[in-house]
């Protein structure tokens, strides 16, 4: 994967656990798969900055 494609799957990421709060990392890696990504549970660990 490329420098510019783990920034686009960084920014889907944040995007995703911005508006779907609530929702985990299964969840977000779910909603991922469905758009496309090729991604695993360990890829789409978000802890939001303080």
């Amino acid at each position: 994967m490329s420098r510019a494609d783990e920034a686009a799957l960084t920014a889907d990421i944040v995007k995703l656990a911005t508006r779907y709060g609530r929702y985990g990392y299964r969840r977000i890696t779910a909603l991922l798969h469905a758009a496309g990504w090729p991604v695993n549970g360990k890829t789409v660990v978000f802890r939001p900055r303080r």
